[in-house]
């Protein structure tokens, strides 16, 4: 077995980070996951530890993704991803800025 995939959930809700990572899984894939709420906690886990995956809640009362692919820019780790979105077009122009330019 391939080593487990290693997700960064940027969500205020704890269940709903849960129902992504439980998705993932149920893709066949073992995961080890933690789960933060604002940029500070993002940032912090961007330098602590290596993610493969950053996925983020697209609108949370005090930060969005749109801000967390910018941390993510910012320190060169891999691709941030828009979840749950609310509006397709924002979806669309957070997935055409696309991954950082050091995660092609």
């Amino acid at each position: 077995m391939s080593a487990a995939i290693r997700v960064l959930v940027v969500d205020d809700s704890e269940s709903d980070a849960e129902l992504v990572v439980r998705q993932i899984r149920r893709g066949g894939y073992e995961v080890v996951s933690k789960r933060v709420e604002t940029a500070a906690q993002l940032f912090a886990s961007l330098k602590q530890e290596p993610w493969d995956l950053v996925i983020a809640d697209y609108q949370m009362p005090q930060f969005n993704a749109q801000s967390a692919l910018a941390i993510c820019r910012a320190s060169a780790s891999p691709r941030c991803t828009p979840a749950k979105t609310k509006s397709g077009c924002a979806a669309c122009s957070a997935a055409r800025a696309g991954p950082s330019p050091t995660h092609t």
